[in-house]
């Protein structure tokens, strides 16, 4: 926390280096805090696109380890202070990698430096309801990428349970419990190194889902 903190404040003083001073307009303390409300709406709203691609990564992981009998074999974060499943983990660290590798956290950082040149404090516009379809459309769009990325596991999952299903009827005095679960794991995890040599165009899809919604939301709070 303290970490995040320290960056936001030194991100702060990068940006207001290379910003232009504008005269703000604001009428007594209410007018002030309604201005600093206004900014920070905005600055929750550029954020929350950009973690969301973190959470859904860490859904995907969830519903994997769900499948796999994985769910109860939590990490805890210290970075957030939530517990993760360890899938879920591996995939967030991993896309951590890659946003630092594809230089995309520039992008994030340039976004938020020219977000003041198409509106400055105090400038922008709010439109509620295209602000909610956007944000709806890109949470349902992450929802799709999440299911896509547990596919190939639910996939083999539901062919090992068809199997069992089938080995308990012929052979009732076999413990499918004991025997399914061990199967699982393996099978699951098999897959997992499998499908994991495509998560650098996995992470491509959501970075480009990042700069289409950020740029959609810049555009939507630009003065017409």
């Amino acid at each position: 926390m303290r970490i995040r903190a320290a960056m936001s404040v030194f991100m702060s003083l990068v940006v207001i280096q290379v910003t232009p001073v504008v005269d703000l307009t604001y009428s007594g303390v209410f007018g002030y805090s309604a201005l600093v409300l206004k900014e920070s709406m905005i600055g929750v709203v550029l954020g929350l696109m950009c973690s969301m691609c973190f959470y859904i990564i860490n859904l995907a992981g969830q519903l994997m380890d769900m499948e796999m009998g994985l769910s109860m074999a939590n990490m805890f974060d210290p970075m957030v202070n939530m517990q993760f499943s360890v899938t879920g983990s591996l995939y967030n660290y991993l896309l951590m990698l890659m946003l630092v590798v594809t230089n995309m956290h520039y992008y994030i950082i340039r976004a938020i430096v020219d977000s003041f040149s198409y509106f400055n404090v105090g400038k922008a516009v709010f439109d509620t309801v295209s602000l909610k379809n956007i944000v709806v459309d890109f949470i349902a769009n992450y929802f799709i990428i999440a299911v896509r990325i547990v596919l190939p596991v639910f996939c083999c999952m539901l062919l090992i349970n068809v199997v069992l299903g089938v080995l308990a009827k012929a052979a009732p005095q076999m413990n499918m419990f004991v025997v399914g679960m061990q199967i699982k794991v393996l099978a699951g995890l098999a897959v997992l190194v499998i499908v994991i040599q495509s998560f650098p165009m996995v992470s491509d899809y959501i970075f480009g889902e990042m700069k289409d919604v950020i740029t959609q939301v810049i555009h939507l709070f630009t003065p017409k």
